[in-house]
């Protein structure tokens, strides 16, 4: 997370300022872990294909 040395990437302190760039909040939580809908599944999701 912040590449300094005496603690665990989980007890981070710089952890919550992460953004997640899929619902571009900051949090606990990177894009592949985000249980928000992305933009690109809710255009699939909401877009007919002929």
């Amino acid at each position: 997370m912040c590449n300094r040395e005496g603690h665990l990437k989980r007890n981070c302190p710089r952890w919550d300022n992460i953004k997640c760039y899929n619902c571009n909040k900051f949090g606990r939580h990177f894009a592949n872990k985000c249980t928000e809908i992305s933009s690109k599944e809710a255009y699939e999701k909401h877009t007919v294909w002929n």
